[in-house]
């Protein structure tokens, strides 16, 4: 019989019910570790819970399921909703990364953001690395994701700080957002240094019909 094609990620679907638990330590378990283990199955394969259920699950059940995933040489996602993290903390604590989502406001041209930020690089975020905003964009009829370096949940925070790391006087900064001088300062004053490497290339087609920017300096 042939062996299914790989794809790049497999997602396990019905584990987020109520009995979500039995698939961790319960009657269902084996053909859990039957879908993770399969050679048809993806290197990746990403697994939805209810929080409720990962935050009764055992740490024993948890880490049985992760050296399971090392032993057949996959990586195994646990996807969860939850209002804080704490609820979560014992399953964070076995992970070997922790990547928490957070909605933002979009830049105009965009209907839907959110933030991805890694826990385990939570010292390297006052540098912009380790945390990513992205934005749903369409093109060709296909939905993708445009990432840029997190600044501030905020749209109008952002622009501020693109502006400002592009170089331009707080008057004029201020100007073309409609805020006054020492508003402007508070904004940046709440968010990390601007760094010029970091603004998106294409920031002004972005706010450019939403607001009266300054033209490009030389």
């Amino acid at each position: 019989m042939p062996v299914p094609k790989k794809s790049a990620c497999l997602t396990i679907k019905h584990v987020h019910n109520d009995a979500g638990l039995n698939w961790l330590e319960g009657v269902t378990r084996l053909r859990l570790e039957e879908l993770v283990g399969g050679r048809a199955t993806s290197e990746v394969v990403v697994i939805p819970f209810s929080a409720a259920v990962l935050a009764a699950a055992p740490p024993a059940a948890i880490a049985s399921l992760k050296d399971f995933a090392a032993k057949v040489g996959k990586q195994v996602v646990l996807l969860a909703h939850a209002t804080e993290i704490e609820e979560l903390g014992h399953v964070a604590a076995l992970a070997d990364d922790t990547l928490i989502c957070d909605p933002c406001e979009p830049d105009p041209t965009h209907s839907f953001a959110f933030t991805l930020e890694s826990s385990n690089a939570k010292d390297f975020h006052a540098d912009g690395l380790g945390k990513l905003m992205l934005q749903l964009t369409v093109e060709d009829g296909e939905f993708g994701f445009r990432a840029s370096h997190f600044v501030s949940a905020d749209r109008l925070d952002r622009l501020t700080w693109y502006l400002a790391a592009d170089g331009y006087e707080r008057a004029v900064n201020a100007n073309a957002v409609g805020l006054t001088v020492d508003d402007v300062d508070q904004r940046l004053a709440r968010m990390r240094p601007a760094q010029r490497d970091q603004v998106p290339k294409r920031y002004r087609e972005r706010f450019g019909r939403a607001y009266k920017l300054p033209p490009p300096l030389r």
